[in-house]
């Protein structure tokens, strides 16, 4: 894997510790009951994980020109909301391992994961709400940051309606058949993974107090900077560093990834076909004989190739946004395609 940009690592090291200090103030570690709220929001936040979303904040409002001290509570809150986010996606998905250690669904029981998942909603949102900024920009914060939330979850829920339909079955009653595309895909993943990672910009801006134009561009490259974070996530389950129990969970749990659906549509009849039926089994009957036979399929047809070749063009369009924080963008694209750098085109 390579290095990360020295701007990120910097970044980490600095500002890791007070974003965690921000949480600590209105969720206390101590004391800890088993079971409790906190020691499930603590649970969640002590297993890692790359904390981009904050650090876009904070090292954001710094490159806009602003203090990057007056964006730690909002970027604690918007840390809190995506990885309520992952909770609530780790048990509708049936995950039972994240970042090496079982799920929270898995550790504390199902329902209390919707218990988790709600509550880090709510106490996010009351950081961001604290953020040390004058009223409007607060309300106009919090305000972006319900957008925001909205969006991620009518992106699940249209997620969860795409899954349907393409596991349905040709003889499934009351479900459209005709071919899932490449867009609405991309509609999918707008929704429940580039909102937030627009939200930080956002709240870059809203620190830094810049343009109205400004902003919405910040928004726009916040927006494609998912799409390209989603899409290497897809091709990391496939080539086995996603930080799960196995590799091609995607497949198993049905879900229709760029690289399957550009495999439905370019693949050879008979390995469309058989590539649909694996994907089409439920998990649990699914082995991982077929998993490998489901990747050979999608490496034959140029499937995953593909999904570099597209994760490589999202990267050309947020590294040509015109604005101040172009050079951060830069080392954030760096920073997620680090895992898969090896396999980009050029």
């Amino acid at each position: 894997m390579s290095a990360l940009p020295t701007r990120i690592s910097d970044g980490l090291e600095r500002w890791t510790q007070p974003v965690l200090d921000a949480i600590q103030v209105i969720s206390a570690r101590e004391p800890k009951e088993t079971g409790s709220l906190e020691a499930m929001l603590w649970y969640q936040i002590d297993s890692g994980g790359k904390r981009l979303r904050p650090l876009i904040a904070i090292l954001g409002a710094e490159a806009l020109g602003g203090d990057p001290s007056l964006a730690v509570n909002a970027a604690a809150g918007i840390e809190l909301l995506h990885n309520a986010t992952l909770i609530h996606d780790d048990f509708q998905d049936g995950d039972t391992v994240r970042r090496g250690a079982p799920t929270v669904w898995k550790a504390f029981g199902w329902e209390q994961s919707i218990n988790a998942g709600d509550g880090l909603y709510f106490v996010g949102m009351e950081l961001i709400a604290r953020s040390a900024l004058p009223g409007d920009r607060v309300a106009r914060l919090c305000e972006r940051a319900a957008n925001r939330l909205a969006q991620v979850v009518r992106g699940q829920v249209d997620e969860f309606r795409l899954k349907e339909r393409f596991l349905a079955g040709s003889g499934a009653v009351g479900v459209s058949q005709r071919p899932i595309t490449e867009s609405e895909y991309l509609h999918v993943i707008r929704g429940k993974t580039a909102g937030l990672f627009s939200l930080p910009l956002e709240t870059a801006a809203l620190v830094a107090g810049v343009s109205d134009a400004e902003r919405g561009l910040l928004a726009m490259a916040g927006e494609t900077l998912g799409l390209l974070f989603q899409i290497q996530d897809d091709l990391l389950d496939l080539i086995g560093q996603k930080g799960r129990d196995k590799v091609g969970t995607d497949i198993a749990e049905g879900k229709p990834s760029l690289p399957v659906v550009r495999a439905l549509e370019t693949a050879r009849p008979a390995d469309a076909a058989r590539l649909l039926e694996i994907v089409r089994k439920p998990r649990v009957d699914t082995t991982d004989a077929e998993i490998s036979e489901a990747i050979g399929i999608l490496e034959s047809c140029g499937a995953i190739a593909y999904g570099f070749e597209r994760v490589a063009s999202l990267a050309a369009e947020v590294r040509s946004a015109k604005t101040a924080a172009a050079p951060l963008l830069d080392d954030l694209i760096t920073a997620i395609l680090a895992p898969i750098a090896h396999r980009l085109p050029g």
